[in-house]
C-alpha cells in the first residue's frame, strides 16, 4: 500500500522565507523584545489571577539547559493559547538564562499563514531542523494527520539525537475558552505534567 503525497500547500499561503541565515543585531533585538513581551503577558496572566501547578519543573529546566544535545518537547492542545501562557512556568532568571535557547514551534499553515505578515512570527519544519542541528529547542503539538509532517522527521534528520519530552496540559482551555467570548478568565487552575508523573 503507497501513501498518497501529502496535498499542496494552496498558492495564496506560499510566502518568502522569514527569518534570516545570520541574524543582525537589529534581527536579535527584535526577537529578544518579542520574546520578552510575550513571557510578561503569560506571567501577568497568571501572577495572582490564575494559578498554574507544574510537576517535574526541574527535569525540564535541566534538559532545557543541556546545550549539548537538542531537545525537543511535544504536548497536547488545549487552547490556542496553551504555548505562550506555559511560559509563566519559567522564573524571570530561569527565562532570562535560557533566552538565547529559546524554542521554535510548528504550526498548521491553513491557521497561522493566512497573510505574510504572519510568517514572521511562525516558524517551518525545515528551519526547526536546522535549530535542533545547532542543539536548539523545538516544541510541537504532535495532533498533525496521517500527511502531516512530524516528530518522526525532526529526530532523524537531527545530527544528533534529541531528547524527547512530552509535556502535558490540563485545564488550560478554562484559562482562555476556545469559544466566544475570547478573552481570559481568573480564578482557575492549570495542572502541567512535565515527563512522567
Amino acid at each position: 500500500m503507497s501513501a498518497k503525497p501529502p496535498p499542496p500547500i494552496p498558492t495564496g499561503l506560499n510566502f518568502e522565507w522569514p527569518f534570516p541565515k545570520k541574524p543582525s543585531l537589529f534581527y536579535k533585538i527584535k526577537s529578544r523584545l518579542t520574546l520578552s513581551l510575550v513571557y510578561l503577558t503569560s506571567k501577568t496572566l497568571f501572577c495572582g489571577l490564575n494559578k498554574m501547578v507544574v510537576r517535574n519543573k526541574q527535569t525540564f529546566l535541566n534538559l532545557l539547559e543541556d546545550t549539548s544535545k537538542p531537545l525537543i518537547t511535544v504536548s497536547n492542545h488545549r487552547s490556542n493559547v496553551d504555548d505562550p501562557l506555559f511560559w509563566h512556568v519559567f522564573s524571570f532568571r530561569e527565562f532570562f538564562r535560557n533566552i538565547d535557547r529559546w524554542r521554535y514551534t510548528l504550526t498548521a499553515h491553513n491557521i497561522c499563514f493566512t497573510k505574510p505578515l504572519h510568517t514572521y512570527f511562525f516558524s517551518l519544519v525545515d528551519f526547526c531542523i536546522d535549530a535542533l542541528s545547532k542543539n536548539g529547542w523545538v516544541h510541537m503539538f504532535p495532533e498533525g494527520k496521517v500527511t502531516k509532517v512530524g516528530i518522526a522527521r525532526l529526530i532523524s534528520e537531527s545530527k544528533t539525537p534529541p531528547t524527547l519530552l512530552p509535556i502535558w496540559f490540563n485545564g488550560m482551555r478554562e484559562v482562555w475558552p476556545e469559544s466566544p467570548p475570547y478573552y481570559p478568565r481568573i480564578g482557575k487552575v492549570v495542572e502541567v505534567v512535565v515527563g512522567a508523573r
